[in-house]
């Protein structure tokens, strides 16, 4: 029994820290530590602090709903299906086609220019989702252990980078657009930590009840939290903050200033294990995800009979990367836009779940369910003032805001379309 609760937190764990060890999050990082300078340490101290505000709040979700249905359940319950479909739709699933595709390329980039030359990076690319793609096909344990060794081996990588860095610091050598933009600094450093709630997606199968779930997420946050402290220390110390602030690959500098070739070395296993991690993070979680909601009756049902054991959502779900792959929309800029606009509406699906908890609580035949009411308001309210504030930083200190609030207007308006289209698709098959 305590070896089962030890293993669903560790891979509750390595689930919620999934998205914090990609590229994507280490260029994150680097541009937030270029923007701030020395006061990035206390700037990542908060978003942390922020953050586990909403955990908390995560927490209670999985008191009333344990496992993949709580996100959507509470939602639904709070304000219908329609939002219980589309929020979800235009976070998790928008990252995962789109993330997922601009992780595994760049991947296949790194492996082509640190590892074996003469492999084609896209090629490479194409062949780590297929052999994600199997992993979550071999079954819910291998693809969760799975998660656990990406994560703990982007973990290692990273820390030995830190201990073993035998560079001279170097003094600080600010731009005029770097190290003054604390703002800009803030808000990205809010998105760093996103992903977390993916450990309630373990939940289904190790049977993760609250605490465990709060538990995985709170300390898969904090050895994220410490490891990237040091990091950021790092990196403000042996690169300009100039150079962090202006480049995409902020901790391929920072490790190459660390220990030269063996620090680049390193810090590509980090991006490929990170890769791994969070690919397979979303590729199982978002599976999960749409089997609670296929169960809730917010889209059609999936096979039934002889059919029902048919893999059909990880194998639709991997075409998505796969097909953008094909069709060469790959490191084009408007990914990149794409990307931002669904970390937004993951920023926004925190939101919505608190306050869909706040109005739960209020009405008259759920106040049973809300033992420590007062508490609950309390965390609430402050999670949902930070998200906010969050909402209107990312959009303002991105660098072409209009467009990519045209970005987000598409995508909820295509969310929106589907989710209409879904709901009223299982009203008439049941």
């Amino acid at each position: 029994m305590i070896t089962s609760r030890i293993s669903a937190c560790i891979t509750g764990a390595a689930c919620a820290v999934g998205l914090m060890l990609s590229p994507e999050a280490l260029m994150l990082h680097g541009n937030s530590a270029g923007f701030a300078g020395r006061p990035i340490l206390w700037i990542i101290a908060l978003a942390f602090i922020v953050h586990l505000c909403i955990v908390f709040g995560y927490s209670r979700i999985f008191d009333l709903y344990p496992g993949p249905k709580a996100e959507p359940t509470v939602i639904k319950e709070a304000w219908g299906p329609l939002p219980a479909l589309l929020i979800p739709l235009a976070s998790k699933l928008v990252l995962f086609a789109f993330l997922s595709t601009g992780l595994l390329v760049t991947a296949g980039f790194v492996f082509n220019e640190v590892f074996v030359y003469w492999f084609p990076n896209f090629a490479f690319a194409a062949l780590l989702l297929v052999i994600l793609l199997i992993v979550n096909l071999l079954g819910r344990s291998v693809a969760l252990w799975s998660q656990v060794v990406f994560t703990v081996a982007a973990l290692l990588c990273l820390v030995v980078l830190c201990i073993a860095a035998d560079a001279p610091a170097k003094a600080l050598v600010v731009s005029d657009a770097a190290g003054s933009r604390i703002p800009s600094a803030l808000f990205l450093g809010l998105l760093v930590f996103l992903g977390y709630d993916l450990a309630g997606y373990a939940g289904q199968e190790n049977n993760l009840d609250s605490s465990r779930t709060r538990t995985a997420m709170i300390g898969g946050m904090a050895v994220v939290f410490i490891v990237f402290l040091l990091w950021n220390r790092l990196s403000i110390t042996h690169v300009s903050l100039g150079r962090l602030s202006d480049t995409t690959i902020p901790h391929i500098l920072v490790a190459r200033a660390l220990l030269g070739q063996t620090g680049r070395i390193l810090i590509g296993l980090v991006a490929l294990f990170g890769t791994c991690a969070a690919v397979n993070a979303l590729l199982y979680c978002t599976t999960q995800m749409i089997r609670s909601m296929s169960e809730l009756e917010l889209i059609p049902s999936f096979p039934a009979g002889r059919f029902a054991r048919i893999p059909v959502a990880p194998v639709l779900l991997a075409l998505c990367p796969g097909g953008m792959m094909a069709l060469g929309l790959a490191g084009t800029p408007e990914l990149d836009i794409v990307i931002r606009a669904g970390l937004w509406y993951w920023l926004l699906g925190y939101g919505a779940v608190h306050l869909s908890l706040l109005v739960l609580q209020k009405r008259p035949d759920q106040n049973h369910r809300f033992a420590d009411a007062g508490f609950n308001t309390f965390l609430s309210v402050i999670s949902m003032c930070a998200v906010a504030i969050a909402l209107w930083g990312v959009l303002e200190t991105y660098a072409e805001p209009f467009v990519l609030l045209k970005y987000l207007v598409w995508i909820g308006l295509g969310a929106f379309v589907i989710s209409m289209i879904s709901i009223q698709l299982r009203k008439i098959t049941g």
